[in-house]
């Protein structure tokens, strides 16, 4: 399961960075009237470079897997109906960067209609678990809506976010999402294993009814724990 989701999400990344030219390549039209190339560019016949998109998965034990691509150990699947779950990542790029998507593992079982739709929140300084408000980074780091099909997707679920969500260089987010998924449909996986940046759980959530509407701001969580989410974001 953990080669599938491997291959699986190096596929889809591949995939999006072709889909958005941004394989390396080289702008060599930039002057007045290109709209993009920046100001360093205009009517200087400079040349600009746009960097491949990058994926920043949630971090596992010891940050193991970090910086990623690879992801922690799959050990288990449930489903966590009308709570935010999120899950500590990690660190960004060393440049700063904006998220183009939010992805997580739906795994087992059927449900359709099941709704869903994640966001990007901060990781405060100096965090203290059950006390400190945790803000999200900005509305658009909220996601367009996932509505379930009535298939096993048992695959990652990418959900594209709706506006401008900026993300600082070398910086921790957490990945928060949230479902109106029960027992019987759609599970989501996650690492049991034992979690934790500067003594906080890796895993923070608390109670929230699934909603269209954007996700709250800010918020405390209720519960904390050490286990990932399968989930990452990818950013350019």
């Amino acid at each position: 399961m953990r080669a599938r989701a491997h291959e699986v999400a190096a596929a889809a990344l591949l995939a999006l960075a072709l889909e958005l030219g941004a394989l390396g390549q080289t702008r060599k039209d930039c002057g007045p009237a290109i709209a993009g190339c920046g100001p360093a560019a205009v009517g200087s016949g400079a040349t600009t470079t746009t960097l491949p998109p990058l994926m920043v998965p949630g971090a596992g034990v010891a940050d193991a897997n970090c910086p990623g691509p690879s992801f922690p150990t799959q050990t288990g699947t449930t489903p966590r109906p009308n709570r935010i779950e999120t899950t500590l990542t990690c660190p960004t790029p060393a440049r700063t960067t904006s998220v183009l998507s939010i992805s997580f593992w739906a795994a087992d079982s059927t449900g359709a209609g099941v709704k869903g739709k994640c966001s990007i929140y901060t990781f405060p300084g100096g965090y203290v678990a059950g006390t400190t408000a945790i803000p999200k980074v900005a509305a658009g780091c909220d996601t367009v809506e996932w509505i379930a099909p009535s298939t096993v997707t048992n695959a990652w679920v990418t959900l594209a976010t709706t506006g401008s969500c900026p993300l600082a260089a070398s910086t921790r987010y957490f990945i928060g999402c949230n479902s109106d998924s029960v027992s019987g449909t759609y599970n989501f996986a996650y690492d049991g294993g034992t979690c934790t940046v500067g003594g906080v759980g890796c895993r923070q959530s608390v109670n929230q009814p699934y909603a269209p509407t954007p996700l709250p701001t800010p918020f405390v969580a209720d519960n904390f724990q050490g286990q990932t989410w399968m989930v990452y974001m990818t950013v350019q």
